[in-house]
Parts: structure tokens; sequence; C-alpha cells
């Protein structure tokens, strides 16, 4: 262990050993596990790192604190400690969400499988018949080209049969386009769409949720979102964007090139103004930017009126859902 390290490990020993900062860890774990034992599993998280060791003590101390009201342990690969220059934070993994979900007394099991391109997979009354060879050295996934989605399969403590949830790759690309930190997902994509697999499958309350755990869950979906900077409008945002790039470069090229010869033909007509949301990706936006559940009632009465495609219409009631637990916990708060 370096110098640095063993410096870092005793100025943390030190901080953790106060009676104030035991108390407010055993706050935030909320019985999850004994403050001395989520410890150690952090001061061996940041052993052996010597990127971690070079931030600031005051970004170790709020990951730690911040691990413990997520109730997720970084030597378990549930979250990820990853330094940004002076910084360490934590980001929940998808063995994060599994994890918690699992957590509830029913679910035995919640696994998330992703469904290459090239494998066989059908499904008969919601069961799949996936066909692949998992030693397959071409059977990479690097990008949303090699998937069509993935499922959840969830296994119940009691015995009954397995229940699957479904995600099509277009909803792992949505999550993708929300992300402001892309990077993340172009150096771990099968890892991140895993994730996508997990929260999806939360989000639709495929899974029941213990009451206990449900806090939690809401805490990793936010601060996941504030590590990635997801931001459901991105998308819409960047098309925005890139078409008045376009406009402003078609004008800076007629403005620039020889004057034609006055024509005959008769003046295009001014533009007309931007139509009503017609599609699930403006409905979508709108309810997620809503500030109020009222307007999230009214947006969605509107999408329903408009969408007839069975999916669209799942997917504005899971995002509907989404948006009101979301504006229920900042009232909480």
């Amino acid at each position: 262990m370096s110098n640095q390290l063993q410096t870092t490990v005793g100025r943390l020993r030190a901080w953790v050993s106060q009676d104030t900062v035991v108390s407010g860890l055993k706050a935030a774990l909320g019985g999850f596990m004994e403050a001395d034992t989520f410890v150690s599993h952090m001061l061996t998280a940041f052993q052996g790192d010597d990127k971690i060791a070079a931030c600031s003590d005051e970004s170790k101390f709020r990951a730690v604190h911040e691990c413990a009201a997520l109730g997720l342990l970084p030597t378990l690969d549930q979250v990820r400690l990853i330094p940004y220059g002076q910084e360490v934070k934590a980001m929940p993994q998808w063995q994060g969400y599994k994890v918690l979900m699992e957590r509830h007394p029913d679910i035995l099991e919640v696994q998330g499988v992703l469904v290459h391109v090239d494998d066989t997979c059908f499904v008969t009354n919601g069961e799949p018949s996936h066909d692949y060879d998992p030693f397959d050295s071409e059977r990479e996934i690097k990008s949303s080209d090699d998937i069509k989605g993935g499922y959840c399969k969830i296994s119940y403590t009691n015995g009954r049969k397995p229940k699957y949830h479904f995600t099509p790759v277009r909803q792992i690309i949505k999550a993708r386009a929300c992300a402001k930190t892309k990077n993340v997902w172009d150096k771990w994509f099968e890892q991140m769409a895993l994730k996508t697999l997990y929260r999806d499958c939360y989000a639709r309350r495929a899974v029941p949720i213990d009451p206990m755990v449900q806090d939690r869950l809401q805490k990793v979906l936010k601060h996941d979102d504030v590590q990635l900077g997801n931001d459901p409008n991105r998308p819409a945002q960047e098309a925005k964007r890139t078409t008045l790039e376009a406009q402003l470069a078609k004008q800076t090229a007629l403005m620039t090139s020889e004057p034609e010869k006055a024509s005959d033909a008769p003046e295009t007509p001014p533009s007309a103004p931007l139509a009503d949301p017609e599609t699930y990706d403006d409905f979508r936006s709108l309810i997620l930017s809503s500030e109020t559940i009222a307007d999230v009632e009214r947006h969605k009465t509107d999408a329903l009126n408009v969408l007839t495609a069975a999916d669209d219409r799942a997917d504005i009631e899971s995002d509907v859902d989404e948006k009101i637990t979301e504006l229920n916990v900042d009232t909480k708060e």
C-alpha cells in the first residue's frame, strides 16, 4: 500500500471512529447492517486505488454517507466508486438494483438477460425460449446494434411460476439518449444496458417492492440520474439544436452564395406553426417535465386520446407512474 493510501485510510479510520459520525451512519443505514461492518467494507473499497486515494477527504466522506443511505456496498459491486479529478463519486450498478429488489421476502431472484441480435429468442404465453452459446467469442455486446433488447426473469420464494419482464432495445436507446455522460455508456455499454433492464423492471412495478426498500430504491434512482446527468428532455433538445444548426448553416450558405436569377415560381409559403403533440416522445417529454400531478394527469389523458399503439400506451402509463412517484417524493422532502 502506498504512503498516500495509508494516510487516506488512517484519516478515514479516525473520522469514522467519532461517536457523532457513527450515529449518523447508523441512521443512514437504517438497520441495513451494523455500522462497524459497513465501515470495514468502505475502507476496503478505498484501498488499492491510488486515484481514489488522491481524491479529497470531503468527497470520500460524502461517498461513505451516500453508500450508507443507498444501502449498497462497493465491495460487492453494488455501487462503483469512480474518481473524477479530486472527487470520488458513488455510481449505482446493476447489481445494486438487483439486490434491492431481491430484499422483498417474496422474491427469490431477479435475473436480467440481454438478447443478442444473433440469438434465437421467441416468446410463448409470456415465457421466452432463448437459445445461444454463452461461450461464443463473437457474441459481443458493445452497442445497441448488437442487441434486440432484454428481459428480467423474476423467481419467487414460494415456488410459483417465474414471471418475465421484457425491455425492447428502443427503451435502452432512450435511456442512453437521456444521459449527459455518454462516455460511461460508450465504455461499459453492456453493463449500462443491463442496468436499464433492472431499472425498467422496477419502474414498471414488475416486482413487488418491500415498503422498507422503496425509499432506498427511489434514492438509488435519483442518485443514478444525478451521476449520469440523465434528463428525459435531452433527446428532444438535442434534436431541436441539430435542426437549428442545420437551418443556420443553410442560411449562411445562401448569404454567401451568388444571387440566383429571379424565378417566376410562386414564393414558398411560410412554415406552418408547430403541430400539437402526436407521438409517444412528444407526450413523454411533456409528462416528465411537468411540475404538478394535475399537469401529469392532463398530459396522460391527451396522450391516451391520441396514441393507439399498445406499447406506446403502456409506456405512457409507466412514465406517468414514475413522474407521480418523483413528485410525491419531492413533496415529502
